[in-house]
């Protein structure tokens, strides 16, 4: 398995963006009183439309679908149209570990310095990148330091040596079929989509 780079560009025309979960409900039939359980299940998932292509731009991308043998290899995407911080932050560092399944993580954003409510963080690296969403408004006290909150739950345990990316966060993804067909009219303007899925492993 390999880490394929997605093309970078053209943007995509249209993104279908969101979050699997899997929450179970059972329903007593004779009190209506019910049981939730939340399972751990929590991937990103998206449904990427190109803009029509002539085929200088279409090669880059046919290019790239061949690499990646059907679902065998992964590449990295973020929500195409969430690639910056809302806030004043410009830079973000873990200050304490946490384990899987917190949704809070002690990071250091520089005094005075924002993140907002809606915006994404990714931790770890290239090969291991994870996607989260900041669920409340933060800012860094006078030494920058912060608690913010995050969904879905951690997937892996992060610590002072995990890399902290608010700049065009993203996770390891991977198509959700083996086929991937494009199409060409007659002038040789090509149209594509793909749907993927966060890969854990």
């Amino acid at each position: 398995m390999a880490l394929i780079t997605l093309p970078n560009a053209p943007a995509f025309k249209t993104s279908d963006w969101g979050l699997k979960t899997a929450t179970a409900v059972s329903r007593s039939p004779f009190t209506g009183h019910e049981q939730v359980y939340n399972y751990d299940l929590a991937l990103w998932y998206a449904v990427l439309t190109l803009p029509p292509m002539n085929r200088d731009q279409a090669a880059l991308w046919t290019s790239f679908f061949l690499k990646m043998r059907g679902r065998k290899n992964t590449f990295l995407v973020g929500d195409p149209d969430a690639k910056s911080t809302r806030g004043t932050a410009t830079s973000c560092t873990i200050t304490a570990s946490a384990a899987i399944g917190d949704t809070t993580v002690s990071v250091n954003i520089g005094a005075g310095k924002t993140l907002k409510e809606g915006d994404y963080i990714q931790f770890g690296g290239s090969a291991s990148a994870k996607l989260y969403m900041i669920t409340d408004n933060a800012a860094g006290d006078a030494s920058g330091d912060v608690d913010i909150t995050i969904e879905p739950p951690l997937k892996v345990a992060v610590t002072t040596s995990t890399s902290a990316v608010i700049d065009q966060p993203k996770c390891v993804m991977r198509l959700d079929s083996n086929e991937l067909t494009w199409s060409a009219n007659e002038l040789s303007v090509y149209g594509m989509s793909f749907s993927c899925t966060e890969a854990l492993s």
